[in-house]
C-alpha cells in the first residue's frame, strides 16, 4: 500500500512572502501610486519596477498626475504616465493608502491585486497586503520586499528607493 504524502507543517507565509511570490510569478505588472505624488511614491513604482525590470517582467508604471519636480532628477521618471492596467496584468498599488487615491486609473470595481504601503490608515484593499506601518516610508517596505524576492537592487533602484525616506522623513 503506497504511503501516503508527507505534509509539511510550518508558519504560514508573511505577507512579504507572499507579495514577494505574487511579484516573482507575474509576467507583466502594472504599479501604481496616489494622486499628487511625493518623493516616496515616485521613488517606490520606479525602484520596483527596476528590480521586477532585471527579472525580464514587464512593467508599466503609472500615475495619475505627473511626478513632482523635486524628483525630476530620477532616472526613468519620463516612464510615469496615466495609464490603466491591461487585462492580465498584476495590479500593484504602492504608497496608497486607500483605493480612491489611486484616481481613476482603475476601472470602477477592480481592486488592486498587490497592497504596499506605510499607511497606517491603509484597511487592506487588496487581494494581498503588506502595510508597516512602522516604516519610515513604502520605499523602505519595498527594498524589504525585493530582499525576500532574493533580487538586490543595483545603484539606480537604490537611488530611487532612498527618495522614500527623504522624502517622507
Amino acid at each position: 500500500m503506497p504511503r501516503p504524502a508527507e505534509v509539511r507543517a510550518g508558519p504560514p507565509p508573511t505577507a512579504r512572502e507572499r507579495v514577494a511570490a505574487c511579484l516573482l510569478a507575474a509576467d507583466r505588472c502594472w504599479l501604481g501610486t496616489h494622486v499628487d505624488p511625493d518623493g516616496d511614491a515616485i521613488g517606490s513604482i520606479l525602484g520596483l519596477g527596476r528590480v521586477l525590470e532585471s527579472l525580464g517582467k514587464s512593467v508599466v508604471l503609472a500615475c495619475q498626475d505627473p511626478p513632482p519636480g523635486e524628483v525630476a532628477f530620477l532616472p526613468g521618471v519620463s516612464r510615469i504616465a496615466a495609464v490603466a492596467p491591461a487585462p492580465g496584468a498584476l495590479v500593484v498599488a504602492l504608497d496608497v493608502a486607500d483605493a480612491g487615491r489611486l484616481g481613476a486609473l482603475l476601472p470602477p470595481g477592480r481592486s488592486p491585486d498587490v497592497v504596499v504601503d506605510h499607511h497606517v490608515s491603509n484597511p487592506g484593499f487588496g487581494a494581498v497586503n503588506l502595510v508597516e506601518p512602522d516604516a519610515s516610508s513604502t520605499a523602505e517596505v519595498v527594498l524589504a520586499v525585493t530582499e525576500t524576492t532574493g533580487v538586490a537592487p543595483d545603484a539606480t533602484a537604490a537611488r530611487h528607493l532612498l527618495a522614500g525616506p527623504v522624502s517622507d522623513t
